[in-house]
């Protein structure tokens, strides 16, 4: 069910009107009395089998089995009356808390060193250096499960690629995040403070403007793909080629990993690919999309709304890659200028974040979903 972008269909927005009428009860009859963990958890999961809940500490937590499933969990916080605390997403703990959670396995833990580094996407990889451990899958699910609660949930979607287990020390070739000897690396309790440092210098290498405020001078970079054949394709898996200003950001986007905007904008800027149908010799293609990112492009900087970044021509669809500044606002001037173009019907607004990866904004009144988006997407 969408709860951000595009005009629902009918049948959608009587799912969202139960949807709501349901969050109503529910509110009414926490407020009627106090109730456990499972109360919560068994009354979420009636409204949206997307959802879970829990209490932790004075909070009512509102979980999503899915990142697809975010702004539901965000939406029902939000609606949550002043006198009920709901939150989306697990919080930071402090170190203690989040080691104490692990149980039998505290102990080790509490005394483990890391080590973290920028990998491709701005994705960070955080190695736990284990007194003892063994590296198995038991070892790295706690050391998971550890850094998700030290970091918070939402933050650790957002900024944390992989956890791993290491018996002992080791060196790599992982550009260490911290200020410590990087030989060394840090006490897993310093992990938050490592992590925000990380954040605050790699924000402070990301332009100081906006995209809409920047020049269009920047180097622009190609990619050649090679598609897997199919009878149609979800994403962006029919590009055969691409350019764009922001090669990182694309990259990460193309190779599957998790993606959130926040790594690639320091401005609360929102990305999305502008996908259609596109037919006749490439030339012809080529020229229309051009057309087209620069009627976008005009439009988006003029209203200090957006950027063009980069296009792709795929085997059956063509695609413009937006900065959009103020997404619910910048989307209705893409679907217009789009309108303007006579785009065909199967045209659509898709984000590129992976909390958002079940919302879409159909260019056209009563547009079908995109091929492939209710696949089902890993955490």
């Amino acid at each position: 069910m969408r709860v951000r972008f595009g005009l629902r269909s009918e049948s959608e927005q009587r799912a969202f009107e139960r949807f709501e009428q349901g969050l109503e009860k529910l509110f009414a009859a926490a407020l009627a009395q106090k109730r456990e963990s499972a109360w919560w958890s068994a009354q979420i999961r009636g409204l949206s089998p997307e959802l879970d809940a829990e209490i932790w500490g004075s909070e009512v937590v509102v979980r999503s089995r899915e990142r697809a499933g975010v702004p539901l969990a965000d939406l029902v916080a939000s609606r949550a009356p002043a006198a009920l605390r709901v939150v989306s997403g697990r919080p930071q703990l402090p170190f203690e808390r989040a080691v104490r959670a692990l149980g039998a396995r505290a102990k080790s833990f509490a005394s483990a060193g890391a080590r973290a580094g920028f990998t491709r996407g701005h994705l960070l990889e955080v190695v736990v250096n284990l007194p003892g451990g063994r590296a198995d899958d038991e070892e790295v699910a706690a050391a998971e499960a550890l850094v998700w609660g030290v970091l918070g949930e939402r933050k650790a979607d957002a900024w944390v690629g992989a956890v791993k287990v290491a018996p002992a020390p080791r060196g790599g070739a992982l550009r260490v995040v911290t200020q410590a000897k990087s030989s060394e690396g840090f006490a897993l309790g310093e992990l938050a403070g490592a992590v925000d440092a990380a954040v605050a210098g790699l924000y402070a290498g990301l332009p100081d403007r906006p995209h809409w405020a920047r020049s269009d001078s920047s180097e622009w970079t190609m990619f050649e793909l090679e598609p897997e054949p199919s009878s149609d394709w979800a994403d962006e898996d029919d590009l055969v080629m691409a350019t764009t200003c922001v090669p990182e950001l694309l990259k990460c986007r193309l190779s599957k990993q998790p993606f959130s905007s926040l790594r690639f904008s320091r401005h609360a800027e929102s990305f999305f690919h502008l996908k259609y149908r596109s037919a006749g010799d490439p030339e012809e293609r080529l020229a229309s999309r051009q057309a087209l990112e620069d009627a976008l492009d005009r439009v988006l900087v003029a209203e200090r709304a957006g950027r063009v970044l980069g296009a792709g021509l795929g085997l059956r669809y063509s695609y413009v890659l937006l900065a959009l500044a103020l997404p619910e606002r910048s989307l209705a001037r893409v679907v217009e200028a789009a309108q303007g173009a006579r785009l065909p019907r199967e045209s659509w607004l898709l984000p590129l974040d992976t909390d958002l990866s079940a919302e879409w904004c159909g260019v056209w009144p009563n547009s079908h979903a995109p091929f492939g988006l209710r696949e089902e997407r890993s955490r």
